[in-house]
């Protein structure tokens, strides 16, 4: 999952790293697809406490959303 989120919001391992608090290479083991290494019950906590700020790090954008009209999107706000 963690090799999923990375690849999809293109999250660099180090930024990973310094928002859990564990080094580098620890990251860089739990993303390998060679090694079983699965991390502890403590990083994946912390994983999941600072997700939001994980992906405010992203460096991709995730969605690609195109510019519409004006007047498509007040037809849309008046229609509701």
């Amino acid at each position: 999952k963690l090799r999923a989120l990375a690849k999809s919001f293109d999250l660099s391992t180090n930024t990973i790293a310094e928002l859990t608090g564990v080094s580098r290479p620890y990251v860089a083991r739990l993303l390998s697809e060679k090694d079983e290494f699965t991390g502890s019950s403590q990083f994946w906590s912390e994983l999941e406490r600072n997700l939001g700020k994980v992906i405010e790090s992203r460096r991709g954008q995730v969605f690609d959303v195109a510019a519409l009209p004006a007047d498509s999107i007040e037809s849309l706000t008046n229609a509701a």
